[in-house]
Parts: C-alpha cells; sequence; structure tokens
C-alpha cells in the first residue's frame, strides 16, 4: 500500500502533463472574428413600406455633391473613429464633419453592442442616419464597415504538440489574416448612392510560436493599407462626382444664349 501511495503523485503529474500538451495540441488551430457591426440588426428599409413610388423616386434621384460638401460618417468600430475621422478630412474641400452618435442612431451605447443582455436597441435604419445626418445639415453620408478574421492553425511541427515543452517553444503554428474596409457614400437628401467602395488585405505569417504576435502586427499593417486606398478611393469619388456636376463650357454657353433670347 505504501509504495502504491508512493506512485501516486507521479502518475498524477504524469496525466496532468498529458493533459496539458493535449489542450494545447487541440488548441492548435483557432479562428478569431473581429466585426463590431454584427451584432446590431440592419434596416435598409422596412421592405413592407417599399412601393412603386419609392422606386421611382430611387430612378430620379440624382448626384448633388457641392464644391464644398458637409459630410456625415457612422461606423460600428468604435475603436477607429479616430482614423476614420481623419480619412473623411482628407476628401478636398471639405467644409464639416459630423459624427453619427451610435446612441441616438441605434439605441445602444458603446459597450451594449455585440452583446446578448440588456436592451438590443432598434438596429440600424439607413432612413434614420439620413434623417440625422440632415439634422446636421450634412449633404453626404458616409458608412464604414470594418473586419477582420484571424486564423492560427498548426504545421508539421504541430505533431510535436504531444509534449509539453515543444508545445510551448517550438514554431508550430501558421497564421493567416484578412481583413476588409467597405465604404458607403450615400446623398443624404435623396439616397443617391455615390459609390460602394470595397478594400481588402490578406497575409500570412509561417512558423511561430504560441506566443508570437505576428497576428497583431499583421493586423496593424493591414489596417494602415486599408485606409491609404480607402482613402484615395474616397478622394476620387468625391471628386469624379463634383466635376460631374459642375456646369461644363457648353452649358454656360447655352445659358447665355437663352439669356439673350
Amino acid at each position: 500500500m505504501l509504495a502504491r501511495a508512493m506512485t501516486c503523485p507521479s502518475i498524477t503529474w504524469s496525466y496532468a502533463l498529458v493533459c496539458c500538451a493535449a489542450a494545447l495540441s487541440s488548441a492548435h488551430c483557432a479562428s478569431t472574428v473581429y466585426r463590431p457591426g454584427a451584432g446590431a440588426s440592419l434596416t435598409l428599409d422596412g421592405a413592407a413600406e417599399i412601393n412603386d413610388d419609392d422606386v421611382r423616386k430611387a430612378f430620379e434621384a440624382t448626384p448633388k455633391i457641392p464644391a464644398h460638401p458637409k459630410v456625415a460618417y457612422f461606423t460600428f468600430a468604435h475603436d477607429y473613429e479616430r482614423e476614420l475621422s481623419a480619412l473623411v478630412r482628407a476628401v478636398p474641400g471639405v467644409d464639416t464633419i459630423y459624427r453619427l452618435p451610435n446612441l441616438l442612431l441605434t439605441g445602444r451605447g458603446r459597450y451594449d453592442a455585440g452583446h446578448g443582455w440588456g436592451d438590443p436597441g432598434e438596429g440600424f435604419s439607413l432612413k434614420r442616419a439620413r434623417l440625422m445626418a440632415a439634422r446636421a445639415h450634412s449633404d453626404v453620408l458616409v458608412l464604414f464597415d470594418y473586419g477582420r478574421r484571424v486564423v492560427r492553425s498548426g504545421n508539421a511541427l504541430s505533431v510535436l504538440g504531444v509534449l509539453l515543452v515543444p508545445a510551448l517553444l517550438l514554431p508550430m503554428y501558421d497564421i493567416d489574416v484578412d481583413s476588409y474596409l467597405d465604404t458607403y457614400v450615400i446623398d443624404v437628401r435623396n439616397g443617391y448612392l455615390y459609390a460602394d467602395l470595397h478594400t481588402e488585405q490578406r497575409g500570412e505569417a509561417g512558423t511561430v510560436t504560441l506566443y508570437s504576435d505576428a497576428d497583431e502586427r499583421m493586423i496593424a499593417k493591414q489596417w494602415r493599407q486599408l485606409l491609404d486606398d480607402t482613402r484615395q478611393a474616397l478622394v476620387q469619388t468625391f471628386v469624379d462626382e463634383q466635376q460631374s456636376a459642375a456646369p461644363t463650357e457648353a452649358d454656360l454657353l447655352q445659358g447665355s444664349q437663352d439669356t439673350v433670347e
């Protein structure tokens, strides 16, 4: 009995080490997704309220971006509001910008979105967003949707994960990071869709350890690239629309002739 009791601690420790190693090896493939707007319901327009008159108005909507527009913007990615605000300010000719507050727009506080408890709010409504932008006397509404996915999977060295020390120290993981930033540019007055801008980035890092921060560095790098790509596309959208809306020399000449007549 004494000999048997003395062997129990070693058996217990061995069992614990095997369980720990098994947990590490089973966790060698994991995926995390960051998409702040996923927890909020989206109401573009009430399906029961759409009729032929709505369709007619959609066809009749025309671009009306002035030379110095006032811009309102909204994003669920509150952690990135400063960078997105600077992105809108980078558009040449923009007069003022206004951030639509999440609480007044959706009924959700900053820490409420994405949780299963508390008041779910009223969801995001495009019509309500346009109305709030109009109350701020904004000409253009810009909506940002940012998300990313990080997948950590085992490589050829993951077979050594049954041993505790190699599981902690060996570069037995591969990391894939995909991210995107979608931007919608909408006329506040009539809902005209100026642009649907889509930018995305993909990257991977092979043979990293359990404690590697390669995913965080890739996320930061991809975010900077997404901002640069979106900034160029957004600026070009405003420039193109303003130029198309500006009267040409032929229009001015025709106007002069009409005045003379």
